[in-house]
């Protein structure tokens, strides 16, 4: 009764161990495969933020190089017309000077 008792209670270890191994085994399974969708899922998102952070770079480079465009053509544009006005003045005196020769002459 002794031995079959050691033996029942071998059997049952066993089986025991085994079905631990396989519940482990399962779990290990599963860890894996969440693991794999949530690197993927990180991965995929990882990607779509680049792609988005390259699209407003180039836009914004975009952006800045019509800035610079429009800041030198505002440049020439002030200094034509620091010219003009320079010119207008020479011009008014002129005309000014010319007005009161006639009123003196």
């Amino acid at each position: 009764m002794k031995r079959f008792c050691v033996i029942w209670s071998q059997n049952y270890t066993d089986k025991e161990r085994g079905d631990v191994e396989h519940l482990l085994d399962e779990v290990s399974a599963s860890l894996d495969r969440i693991r794999t969708h949530v690197v993927g899922g990180i991965q995929n998102q990882l990607e779509a933020v680049m792609s988005k952070g390259e699209g407003l770079v180039d836009r914004l480079e975009e952006e800045l190089s019509q800035l610079m465009d429009r800041r030198a053509t505002l440049e020439v544009q002030a200094v034509s017309q620091d010219h003009i006005s320079f010119l207008q003045v020479r011009v008014e005196r002129q005309m000014f000077e010319v007005g009161a020769e006639g009123w003196r002459g």
